[in-house]
C-alpha cells in the first residue's frame, strides 16, 4: 500500500484559528502505511472502524465494511511519525484509510480533484475521532503530498514552490510529549481579553507577512520577520514554550545566530528552527525542512 507523509505547519499556528493565513508543507522524513495480515487485532483501529461505522457521512463515503474486515484480519498502520508531536501522525493515518477505502476514487483522482473542500471536510470528521475537533488540514496535506496556503480555515489552495527557497529551516524534537487541546483552550480564553486580542492581531500580521516573504523568496524581509515572530512568541506564548527550549530560544534571540518558533500548538513535541548561520551543533540532529 502507498505511504503517507507527515506534515509541518510552517507558519500559521494559532493565527489560523483567528482568521490569519497558514503555510503547511508535507514532511517526507516521516511516513506511515497500512499493512495487512499482521498478527492480532489493533484495538485502536477497531475503535476507529466503529467510529466510522456510526457516521452516516463517512459510511457512505468509505467502504467501512471492508476496513472492518481488514482490521479483524490484522490490519496495522506502520508509521515512524512521532505521536503527539505536531507532525501529523493521525492525519497520515486518516489519509491512508481515506485513500485505500474510498468507495469511488483512487488516490490519483483524489489528488487532482477540484472538490478538495468536501474531501477536507470528510477527513476533518475522521480526525475528530483523535482530537475532538479537526480542521482536516493535516490529512489533506498527507493525502495530496503538496504544500498548501491556508487563506482561512475554509479556503485552502495548493502551492508549488518551483524555486525551493534557500532557507535553513529545521524541525527540532524536544522529545517532550504534549497535549494540544488544553493549550488551544487557554489561548482562546486569553483572546477574550481585549488587550490580548489586540496583541494577537499584531501576531497575525507578522505571520501573514512572513508567509508572503517566504513565498516570494524575499530573504531580507523573511530574516527580519522571523526574528520579530520569534520574539513575539517568546514574550506572549510562554505556556507554549516548554522548559527544555526556553533558554535555547532566548539564546537565539540574543545572539541572532538562530531563531525558534512554535510548530503547531507548542508545549513540547517539535519546534521550528531558522538558522541564520548554519552549522550550530545544537541542531546537528534536527531534520531539514524542504519545500
Amino acid at each position: 500500500m502507498n505511504s503517507f507523509c507527515g506534515k509541518v505547519l510552517l507558519f500559521g499556528e494559532y493565527s489560523v484559528v483567528k482568521g490569519g493565513n497558514g503555510l503547511a508543507l508535507p514532511f517526507f522524513d516521516y511516513s506511515g502505511r497500512l499493512v495487512k495480515n499482521c498478527e492480532g487485532v489493533d484495538t485502536g483501529l477497531k475503535n476507529f472502524a466503529e467510529f466510522l461505522n456510526n457516521s452516516s457521512i463517512l459510511n457512505s463515503t468509505l467502504n467501512v465494511e471492508a476496513f472492518m474486515e481488514d482490521v479483524q484480519s490484522g490490519l496495522r498502520f506502520k508509521s515512524d511519525i512521532p505521536q503527539g508531536s505536531g507532525v501529523g501522525s493521525s492525519g497520515a493515518l486518516c489519509a491512508a484509510i481515506y485513500s485505500n477505502y474510498h468507495r469511488e476514487k483512487g488516490l490519483e483522482s483524489i489528488q487532482n480533484s477540484s472538490n478538495m473542500a468536501e474531501i477536507k471536510d470528510h477527513m476533518s470528521l475522521m480526525e475528530s475521532f483523535y482530537h475532538g475537533s479537526s480542521s482536516g488540514l493535516d490529512p489533506l496535506i498527507s493525502l495530496a503530498q503538496k504544500a498548501a496556503l491556508v487563506k482561512n480555515r475554509n479556503n485552502i489552495e495548493f502551492v508549488d514552490f518551483k524555486n525551493d527557497p534557500k532557507l535553513n529551516l529545521y524541525l527540532y524534537n524536544t522529545g517532550v510529549s504534549r497535549h494540544t487541546s488544553p493549550l488551544v483552550h487557554e489561548f482562546l480564553k486569553k483572546c477574550e481579553e481585549p488587550e490580548y486580542e489586540q496583541k494577537i492581531q499584531e501576531f497575525i500580521q507578522i505571520s501573514n507577512d512572513l508567509i508572503l516573504s517566504c513565498m516570494m523568496s524575499d530573504y531580507a524581509q523573511f530574516d527580519d520577520l522571523f526574528y520579530r515572530l520569534s520574539k513575539w512568541q517568546y514574550l506572549n506564548f510562554r505556556p507554549m514554550i516548554c522548559s527544555s527550549v526556553d533558554s535555547l530560544w532566548l539564546e537565539g534571540l540574543e545572539s541572532k545566530d538562530f531563531y525558534l518558533k512554535l510548530c503547531g500548538a507548542g508545549g513540547g513535541g517539535h519546534y521550528i528552527v531558522y538558522e541564520r548561520n548554519p552549522g550550530n551543533e545544537k541542531f546537528s540532529n534536527a531534520r531539514k525542512i524542504s519545500f
